[in-house]
């Protein structure tokens, strides 16, 4: 066993021949490793908070962004729904015992571009209506 003397507190402390590279008694050392273990701690959250504070959010917000996204998805999918009962009932005001107007074709590509997922941040509610739109214009060929 050697006697060193510690660099932090200055007091005598005894290690193996085999650690004669230490510097520091053992409860200086402990010290040492919380304080750079603090130190590494306050880093790491100071960094997920920049990133948090850069990314508008973060876990707080999470859930909160997927139930509005929900929403803006159910609301997506009930204007196409009622543009389409629109335009339906005007059909057949105009035109007595038709469902939808001769010219209903000509709506279509305005329906699809209204819908597109494209202009709805890819939406599932646009992606549903937009592909029911694509099969209604198939259909009608």
């Amino acid at each position: 066993m050697l006697t060193k003397t510690c660099c932090d507190c200055k007091e005598p402390f005894e290690v193996e021949e085999s650690k004669a590279w230490a510097t520091r008694c053992l409860p200086c050392w402990i010290a040492l490793q919380d304080r750079q273990g603090k130190r590494k701690v306050e880093s790491l959250q100071a960094e997920v908070d920049y990133w948090r504070t850069r990314a508008n959010g973060g876990p707080d917000n999470t859930a909160a962004i997927g139930v509005l996204q929900q929403k803006v998805d159910r609301l997506e999918s009930d204007n196409l729904k009622l543009r389409l009962e629109l335009m339906q009932a005007r059909a057949k005001a105009a035109t007595p015992g038709k469902s939808l107007p001769v010219d209903w074709r000509d709506y279509l590509p305005r329906l699809i571009q209204l819908c597109h997922p494209d202009r709805h941040g890819g939406s599932e509610a646009a992606n549903k209506a937009t592909v029911w739109l694509l099969g209604l214009k198939k259909q009608s060929r």
